[in-house]
């Protein structure tokens, strides 16, 4: 006996013709900040650990009694590291989402771009907590700060109101 559901029309989702739907147009350039983001977090990190980790030099930063010991180097490292770390596995996160083209890409690609933003105001602040830490240039000010925030303020609209982010992560 056949249900009352074999007897309803199929749903189909409608066509738009109108509507850009695809890995295109500017979707195009964020996959390719997708993709250069986590080789970028990975060599600044290693930038950042290759000399901490050098023989001694932990133990100057870290123990008392050492010209340049400071007591917020070790706290310093280790979240920077932490907060690399983070961002990298986001990042890989976000890519694939994106390249699967699921609905959770936007929202996870925002948290990214929100996440880089916060982390380096937060570790920009924090380093100048450290006097042998020279004040940042405003070359260096604006690559740390200047960047994450431009990308919230132009991919996060995006994300939220553009036809084809709709169109295309629907998985």
């Amino acid at each position: 006996m056949p249900s009352p559901r074999d007897s309803l029309p199929a749903v189909t989702p409608a066509f738009d013709p109108e509507t850009p739907a695809g890995i295109g147009g500017w979707l195009l350039l964020m996959l390719l900040g997708l993709v250069l983001t986590p080789l970028r977090v990975a060599w600044s990190t290693y930038g950042m650990l290759q000399p901490v980790l050098m023989p001694g030099v932990w133990e100057q930063l870290t123990e008392p009694g050492h010209p340049a010991y400071h007591p917020l180097w070790a706290p310093l490292i280790v979240a920077e590291t932490a907060g690399n770390g983070l961002t990298l596995l986001l990042a890989l996160l976000a890519l694939w989402l994106f390249l699967r083209r699921s609905r959770r890409a936007p929202a996870v690609i925002i948290g990214l771009f929100v996440w880089s933003l916060l982390f380096a105001i937060t570790d920009q602040a924090a380093t100048g907590l450290i006097p042998m830490i020279p004040p940042p240039t405003t070359e260096t000010l604006i690559d740390a700060l200047v960047a994450p925030a431009v990308a919230v303020a132009i991919w996060v609209p995006y994300l939220l109101r553009s036809k084809r982010v709709r169109a295309t992560f629907v998985l």
